[in-house]
């Protein structure tokens, strides 16, 4: 697996849904590639993290003000 494949599978290896041999081409490429490793380790932190988030609130003119 390359770099590029690595990416374009990091959400679904999170969310368990790659088959048995993409799911090893993928481990074995996380532990060969640093890079790749940090990016998924990263996504994986944002991830856990995002339903902490604060929701914005806007004032009701919100939408108007932008247009």
């Amino acid at each position: 697996m390359k770099c590029y494949d690595f990416e374009l599978n990091i959400s679904a290896y999170i969310e368990g849904e790659l088959k048995q041999d993409v799911r090893q081409a993928f481990n074995e490429h996380k532990e060969n590639c640093e890079l790749c490793k940090e990016k998924l380790a990263d996504i994986s932190e944002l991830m856990d993290n995002m339903p902490k988030l604060i929701p914005v609130v806007t004032s009701p003119n919100f939408i108007h003000n932008l247009n």
